[in-house]
């Protein structure tokens, strides 16, 4: 399955990224732990347990800290996931604040 520019999944062509949508989406540290941690699990996956994932990747953060986790969780809500979203490279529902959807061979 692949991408489509309305952020669904079909079994048509992929929709490619431009260089420049690579370079802004692995520009942040932490879209890219998302796409590490996304790349290990089957979806769909609750924003709380994914923050929690990327928590324990990043190196300065402490996944038993919940305050931390929770500054994780909402930099993933507000800014990272609905980029990454905006981009098709996964679905992402705000409202049941789920990542549905992940693409691995737009990066493997």
């Amino acid at each position: 399955m692949t991408y489509t520019s309305s952020n669904t999944l079909t079994d048509q062509e992929p929709t490619d990224i431009t260089e420049t949508e690579r370079h802004r989406l692995l520009a942040a540290q932490r879209r890219r732990v998302v796409i590490t941690v996304l790349s290990n699990i089957a979806t769909p996956v609750p924003l709380e347990d994914l923050a929690l994932k990327v928590a324990k990747q990043e190196k300065d953060i402490e996944a038993s800290d919940a305050v931390a986790v929770d500054r994780v969780k909402h930099s993933l809500h507000h800014r990272h996931l609905p980029m990454m979203d905006d981009l098709s490279v996964l679905e992402y529902d705000a409202t049941e604040t789920e990542v549905t959807a992940f693409d691995k061979t737009l990066y493997y």
